[in-house]
């Protein structure tokens, strides 16, 4: 890997020590929360699948996103096969769930192009031109994983080798990753989403557990801390700053089960409004999707709300949603 020189400076110091404080309380924190933590992935998911559907070049919405994934067991598209969103999804679990057992090397950056193009056509969303030219770039657009710079396979590999040896620490070490493969843009378009789900993995290898309960992704589309510039010591400040507001995220809705259980709140009223306080708006539909009850049984636990003056109705019929009061 090209060297580049940076500075570890005393605000990179703390961000890393923040970071790494909650790192070693997650064990015990998820032990505590560990029925909060399905529910809370569930949502994970489905704020990453959107965001890197768009990063893709889909510009998908989440409610579609959402009506795609509720019913991700049975839903498909038209053709018959499931929906790329559901493929989205399926591909982000399995980094969450098999993280361990990746072999990090040019042929997992492949496999993950390969399965990111596949999902973006089935999407419609990446139009290869006949001719095989890029109109913004003017000349030959590469499309085929088969041929990934094995550059990227050598920059994952300095990541594993590093990350054994323990010469660099891990946050760093993936800053570094991140930044440099984003300047080597080695899967065109599809470098963005890819160099996304493999931050991801690296994390959970270097033992960041609660990576998957809040979407990084969607953190990153609204701070572009994985993307941009072309500097490494901005670029890994943004990185370490985009980690530290995930770990706040997660640690709020933690500490909001807690206060949920010191005063007796339902856990349902805690879900509806952290949902309230995140996307401003929530639908019956969406009441009964992040509770896990039955659509009648949302429908009165919001009609209660709203007598209560806890939150407010809007419209009517199916385009009937709520807001805070």
């Amino acid at each position: 890997m090209r060297s580049q020189e940076f500075e570890i400076t005393p605000d990179i110091l703390v961000l890393i020590a923040e970071i790494d404080e909650f790192k070693g309380a997650w064990p015990h924190l998820s032990a505590r929360a560990s029925t909060r933590l399905t529910s809370m992935r569930q949502i994970a998911t489905l704020d990453s699948v959107g965001a890197l559907m768009r990063l893709a070049g889909h510009p998908v919405s989440d409610d579609v996103v959402e009506a795609a994934l509720f019913g991700r067991h049975t839903r498909v598209d038209q053709s018959g096969g499931t929906s790329p969103y559901v493929d989205c999804a399926t591909l982000l679990d399995g980094g969450f769930d098999g993280f361990a057992h990746i072999n990090l090397g040019l042929s997992y950056i492949t496999q993950l192009w390969s399965d990111i193009r596949r999902i973006t056509l089935d999407a419609r969303c990446v139009m290869v031109p006949a001719d095989g030219r890029d109109d913004q770039q003017g000349g030959e657009m590469p499309t085929d994983p088969q041929k990934t710079p094995p550059e990227a396979g050598k920059l994952l590999e300095w990541w594993d080798n590093v990350f054994g040896a323990r010469t660099l620490h891990p946050l760093v070490a993936t800053a570094i990753f991140a930044h440099q493969f984003a300047m080597l843009r080695p899967c065109h378009d599809q470098t963005g989403p890819v160099l996304r789900i493999l931050t991801t993995v690296l994390l959970l290898r270097a033992g960041y557990g609660h990576i998957p309960y809040v979407s990084l992704d969607r953190i990153v589309e609204r701070e572009n801390g994985l993307d941009g510039a072309p500097d490494l010591g901005p670029g890994m400040r943004c990185f370490l700053q985009a980690v530290k507001h995930h770990k706040d995220q997660v640690a709020a809705k933690l500490n909001a089960q807690a206060v949920a259980y010191h005063h007796s709140l339902p856990q349902y009223v805690v879900d509806i409004l952290e949902f309230l306080a995140r996307h401003g708006r929530i639908t019956t539909h969406e009441a009964a999707m992040i509770t896990g009850a039955p659509i009648p049984t949302a429908k009165s636990r919001l009609k209660k709300l709203r007598a209560d003056g806890v939150i407010n109705a809007h419209g009517k019929g199916r385009g009937a949603f709520y807001t805070i009061a």
